[in-house]
């Protein structure tokens, strides 16, 4: 970029210091071709305007060669800005919807020694309306500027006389665009008033035809409710009736009900007292069952009580008698102790002997009365037995007995209630029943009686509604009749306005024939005068312009001369003013800084942090400067744009610490964004 600025600075001093400079950019080319070329290109500011005003959203279609490469659109104060390369040419065609198409050729063509530099070129391009509200579809013939290198002045320049003639075309169809589009406007207006004076009497007709309509409709409304009236009178009054009767019916169907309700209370009742009295007749038998039960078991039991006495006292006397056979035993066994222990001591072996034979006695004895015993228990648990025995199947045969009789005094009973019941239900049923085919009869006769009723109400009602119709559709008939009246009175009025108008359109069209016939004669004679005055002024005016353009030619050539020296002067004194201004904002930032350097070579601040993959945004506030720093950080590479605002006023931009223009910087931070979003 440095290069670029240091190229740019010699392009601009050359032209007063030639002799000098070429040798210094002999070797400054020399040492930036050995630290490496890169190529410049032109840099072009427009700006599309209509009106006097920017123009946006104009579409801008640009084209390399015959080949489309790129379309913007204007920005909202119509500027916009391109880079095109060297060594091509370039068609810029520019279009907006109702407006004119233009395009201009841009020549980049420039000589190899300065392929490196940057030139900078500006215009405007009016894009005046038109009468087509559309994008011209067909491409304009010829461009109405043409830039080229211009290596008299070492830069781009335009074809001024070429501009001026297309100038002067476009001027007068501009003119007739703007002819076309207030006639086209006044046309609208007319139009617009003619519509609104036809809608305006289209409403008054449609106004007198509704009021037409509503008082039709409202002596129609007016005879419909009356007869409606009449009707809702008519058909209350039936109601009315038909509440009657049905009010009569329902208070003699609530007395009949009533009588039946009472007489079903008092079947019901009587059964009840039936059912009561045969309850207490079944629960005394049951009761005197149960107490002639009672007592056959009491006496079962006393006679089982007695049994178990009489088996008790029985054995009793056994066991006494068991008892003293067993004292016995014991005294005779006493006795022969005393007897053996006399003999002991008379003889031990008498003793034993009469022991052995006295044991015998005993053990036989012993098992005698025991033998005995048994016998004498087994026929008296015998006995026992068989009195239980006999005495439970005794008592068993009773209660069979008794349950039976029982039993079959409950079924003589139930059967005979139930037939009591089946009575008194066939009773009541049958005269519900009774009642209930009376009560339907009435109701019968009751609903015979409201349906003639409502059908001679309704028979009247559909009289009423036909006479309401009758006189709906007359009234309907007459009106039809009247509108079409209206409307033939108003066809006969609109056909005589129309013949009025026909015969005086021909009495204008007749007197503007006779004026035109006449105005043509007249026209002819001016003509003829005309033609002969031209030729002589033509006569004397080509002797004129061959003099005039002999001198204009001898001017023109000197005005080209001095033009061409003018703008010569103007461009240098330009490019020195611009210096100067450069130095003296040079110079003030020079006195306002604490450190003595240029505000575009001071240090910038480091990075001092790794950066994410994309774009990251930050600002950084020192004492006399704020900057803003831009990274934008690719996988293997990282570009940092710094904007710097000084204190004082001052603004520059860099991008990777090489300094750079603002219409550059834009312009690379805008590509680079877009090119990391894959726009």
């Amino acid at each position: 970029m440095y290069k670029y600025l240091f190229f740019s600075l010699i392009k601009n001093l050359k032209i007063a210091f030639r002799p000098w400079l070429l040798l210094l950019a002999s070797f400054a080319m020399a040492s930036l071709t050995a630290s490496g070329q890169e190529k410049g290109y032109l840099e072009v500011v427009g700006k599309v305007q209509q009106d006097g005003k920017g123009l946006e959203g104009a579409l801008i279609k640009i084209y390399k060669g015959n080949e489309p490469i790129d379309e913007i659109l204007t920005s909202g104060n119509g500027r916009f800005i391109l880079n095109l390369d060297f060594q091509y040419e370039y068609t810029l065609l520019f279009s907006k919807k109702g407006a004119i198409t233009k395009s201009a050729i841009i020549d980049t063509h420039i000589p190899q020694e300065n392929d490196f530099m940057l030139f900078s070129i500006k215009f405007r391009m009016d894009l005046f309306r038109t009468a087509e509200d559309e994008i011209q579809a067909a491409l304009p013939e010829k461009p109405v500027v043409k830039y080229g290198y211009d290596q008299s002045i070492d830069d781009f320049n335009f074809d001024k006389s070429y501009s001026e003639v297309r100038k002067e075309e476009y001027k007068e169809f501009k003119e007739e665009q703007k002819t076309v589009i207030a006639k086209m406007k006044k046309d609208s207006v007319d139009r617009a008033n003619y519509l609104a004076q036809v809608q305006a009497q289209a409403v008054a007709r449609e106004k007198a035809r509704k009021d037409s309509i509503e008082t039709v409709q409202k002596a129609i409304a007016k005879a419909r409710e009356d007869s409606i009236r009449e009707a809702e009178k008519e058909a209350a009054r039936l109601a009315a009736i038909r509440e009657d009767s049905i009010a009569r019916a329902q208070a003699q169907a609530a007395a009949r009900q009533a009588v039946i309700e009472k007489a079903r209370r008092d079947s019901l009742a009587a059964a009840e007292k039936e059912a009561a009295r045969l309850e207490k007749i079944r629960q005394d038998s049951i009761a005197k069952a149960r107490a002639e039960e009672e007592a056959l078991l009491a006496a079962l039991e006393k006679a089982r009580q007695d049994s178990i006495a009489a088996a008790e006292r029985e054995a009793a006397r056994l066991e006494k008698i068991r008892q003293d056979s067993i004292a016995k035993a014991m005294a005779a066994e006493e006795a022969r102790q005393a007897s053996l222990a006399k003999a002991r001591q008379d003889s031990t072996e008498a003793a034993e002997r009469e022991a052995a034979r006295l044991e015998k006695l005993r053990q036989d004895s012993i098992a005698r009365a025991e033998a005995a015993e048994k016998v004498r228990l087994a026929a008296l648990e015998k006995a026992r037995q068989d009195s239980v025995a006999k005495a439970e199947a005794e008592q068993k045969a009773r209660l069979a007995a008794l349950e039976k009789a029982r039993k079959d005094s409950i079924a003589q009973a139930e059967v005979a209630e139930k037939a009591r019941l089946a009575a008194l239900e066939k009773a009541r049923q049958d005269s519900i029943a009774s009642a209930k085919a009376a009560e339907e009869a009435r109701l019968a006769a009751l609903e015979k009686a409201r349906q003639d009723s409502i059908a001679a109400a309704k028979d009247a009602a559909e009289a009423r509604a036909k006479f309401v119709a009758d006189s709906i559709a007359q009234a309907r008939e007459e009106e039809r009749l009247r509108i079409i009246a209206m409307e033939k009175a108003r066809q006969d009025s609109i056909d005589a306005a129309k013949a009025a108008a026909q015969a005086r359109a021909k009495f204008v069209a007749d007197s503007i024939a006779s004026a035109h016939a006449a105005e043509k004669v007249l026209l002819a004679a001016r003509e003829k005068a005309r033609q002969d005055s031209l030729a002589k002024a033509q006569a004397q005016a080509r002797a004129r312009a061959a003099f005039v353009a002999d001198s204009l030619d001898k001017a023109r050539i000197a005005a080209a001369r001095e033009a061409k020296q003018k703008a010569l002067a103007d461009a240098e004194a330009k490019r020195m003013k611009d210096l100067e201004d450069q130095k003296k904002a040079l110079a003030k930032a020079h006195s306002q800084k604490e450190v003595k350097t240029s505000p575009s070579s001071q240090a910038l601040p480091s990075l001092n942090k790794d950066y994410p993959e994309g774009i990251s945004e930050e600002t950084i506030e020192e004492r006399n400067r704020t900057l803003f720093r831009t990274v934008i950080r690719r996988s293997i590479t990282q570009d940092v744009f710094y904007k710097i605002v000084y204190n004082w006023g001052g603004v520059f931009y860099f991008k990777n610490e090489v300094s750079m223009s603002e219409a550059n910087y834009t312009i690379e931070l805008r590509n680079v964004k877009n090119r990391l979003q894959g726009k």
